[in-house]
């Protein structure tokens, strides 16, 4: 009688343990959705405004022009601030921006850090940390090279022109062996200007500033890249803003 009491017991648990395993195949975990298959686009860096401008009455800025112009197919995100440095960028908007799982990333870094004669083998290693990061996390970062700065202010009280020209050629050298490497896209900023360094850019607070029409000009740059990377080869007649602002005139005008 023990016997075939024990042999009983056994026949049930097999029993649960087929059925619990049957169970598991037939219900497998879910898998994770992203709002109906939009994209994702996050803007990090600097939004090249005055650090004094408070949100209330800051100009528009470039990171909100090409986040307006991607349309309501894609989901935008902002984590720009006045005179960000590759520094404070590591630190305080890279976990925020891989948070989000982003399938593109637009960055504008460097300018301050130029401006602050900051050194180019530490600007390096955190461009190469923030860089890297992101791709690991499946994005793609697009980057700026360095505007030309030489003739504001600031930067045209020095002493030897043609030494500081030299020297932002070498960060924009390393700039672009960086993106290269990491997988990146680089958008050329030097060179493919609307208009004169003074028209397009500005300093305040000790910081790199752009203009409205240097707004405008930088973000038609970011842009082409951003829409091609997140496969929007038609033109969007129907913008959203990120964080519910009212819409700017499109770059891209619609059909």
């Amino acid at each position: 009688m023990d016997y075939w009491v024990v042999m009983a017991i056994v026949a049930i648990a097999v029993v649960a343990v087929l059925i619990a395993v049957g169970s598991d195949e037939e219900a497998p975990e879910p898998q994770e959705n992203r709002s109906a298959g939009r994209s994702i686009w996050v803007a990090i860096g600097t939004n090249g405004n005055a650090p004094a401008d408070s949100a209330a009455t800051r100009p528009r800025h470039w990171a909100d022009l090409v986040g307006v112009s991607l349309g309501e197919h894609v989901i935008a995100y902002d984590f720009t601030r006045a005179g960000c440095t590759a520094d404070e960028a590591q630190q305080d908007q890279l976990a925020a921006a891989v948070a989000t799982a982003p399938d593109v990333v637009s960055i504008l870094l460097g300018p301050d850090d130029f401006r602050d004669a900051e050194d180019l083998g530490s600007f390096e290693r955190r461009l190469w940390h923030i860089l890297t990061t992101i791709r690991d996390a499946g994005g793609t970062p697009v980057l700026a090279s360095l505007p030309d700065l030489t003739g504001l202010p600031s930067l045209a009280a020095e002493e030897d022109a043609t030494a500081l020209g030299e020297e932002l050629q070498t960060w924009n050298v390393a700039i672009a062996r960086i993106v290269a490497a990491a997988d990146g896209e680089l958008v050329a900023s030097a060179g493919d200007q609307c208009g004169s360094s003074e028209e397009l850019f500005t300093e305040r607070g000790g910081r790199f500033i752009l203009t409205d029409a240097g707004h405008r000009w930088f973000a038609s740059l970011m842009e082409q890249p951003v829409r091609r990377l997140l496969g929007l080869v038609e033109k969007i007649d129907t913008p959203t803003v990120a964080h519910g602002t009212a819409s700017p005139p499109l770059l891209t005008e619609p059909e």
